[in-house]
């Protein structure tokens, strides 16, 4: 009898300590300024096989981009932000 073991990996991206400049805020002084952010991500992720090339990770400067793209671009408000780069997250990781 022939048995396969399929081995499930865990894999962790980490961004630590990006630093972004965004004029975004509730008042009108912290839109007109700006302020400086400082962000830490981690993405974990489970394989679907084995991993062969890159295209079978998650491409951590497609990561970089997304969350500098909202951290520069102004929002008011902090939910919505969140709201939009976790589904943006999420559909990359996923495909």
């Amino acid at each position: 009898m022939l048995q396969l073991f399929y081995s499930i990996t865990m894999f962790n991206i980490h961004l630590q300590q990006l630093k972004f400049h965004g004029h975004h805020g509730i008042l009108d002084e912290e839109t007109l300024i700006g302020n400086n952010f400082e962000v830490s991500v981690t993405v974990n992720f489970i394989a679907k096989g084995p991993i062969e090339s890159l295209s079978d990770t998650v491409n951590y400067v497609e990561l970089h981009h997304i969350i500098k793209k909202y951290f520069t671009s102004p929002l008011n408000y902090w939910k919505h932000w969140l709201k939009k780069y976790a589904i943006n997250c999420i559909s990359m990781i996923t495909g």
